[in-house]
């Protein structure tokens, strides 16, 4: 099935590349069409797979009752819903204004990954999701800041889920302000790391270190 929606995600593609194609595409029917397409596709990748079906069950079941999901976009728009059922208070944040319209419609912020803790009350969360923005944008020179925020954002002993893509980001574990900040440590009854089969992505958990 997945490479059914692999194929319908690249002929949409291929579509908006032929002249005409991008005015084609505009159509409403056609538009609609491939957006849920992308969605679909974007979904039963592996690593979207073990984030909806492990790590968010997992955190909804942890008794934890604030998080902050860092890094929006049109496929994760159903994670602070998902928290919010559950009672639990769900924060987002996104650098890109555009993609405020996917997260959470009352506590979103519009900033980047370095500057939340300026922005956000010290010691307020049990969980941080940061998926999938390490290597777009974040590099190893700017997390320095980043962690020192989490970390101060984070409750003793509170979780670091990072995803990042080998090839395309640093190993958090080689990063000294990770490891400085952070415990590399298995949690909820998940591993420290996760390395996601058929993808090039990998789940790393930390824990808050003290002080």
């Amino acid at each position: 099935m997945q490479k059914l929606r692999e194929w319908g995600y690249k002929l949409f593609n291929l579509v908006a590349r032929l002249p005409g194609g991008a005015r084609l595409l505009g159509w409403t029917p056609l538009r609609t069409l491939r957006n849920r397409v992308y969605l679909s596709y974007v979904r039963g990748m592996p690593d979207r797979v073990y984030m909806n079906e492990t790590i968010i069950p997992a955190l909804l079941e942890s008794g934890f009752s604030r998080v902050l999901s860092v890094g929006c976009a049109e496929y994760t728009q159903e994670v602070p819903g998902r928290f919010e059922a559950r009672g639990i208070e769900c924060w987002t944040a996104d650098i890109s204004p555009e993609e405020a319209q996917w997260g959470h419609p009352e506590r979103h912020l519009v900033c980047d990954a370095a500057g939340l803790a300026e922005q956000l009350p010290a010691s307020d969360f049990d969980a941080i999701l940061f998926s999938g923005v390490m290597g777009y944008g974040v590099n190893a020179e700017h997390m320095p800041p980043i962690m020192e925020g989490f970390h101060r954002l984070l409750r003793p002993g509170g979780l670091l889920v990072a995803g990042w893509n080998v090839g395309l980001a640093v190993d958090p574990l080689t990063l000294e302000c990770v490891t400085g900040h952070f415990e590399h440590a298995p949690a909820l009854s998940m591993p420290a790391r996760k390395e996601v089969e058929s993808s090039t992505h990998v789940f790393d958990l930390f824990l808050r270190r003290d002080g």
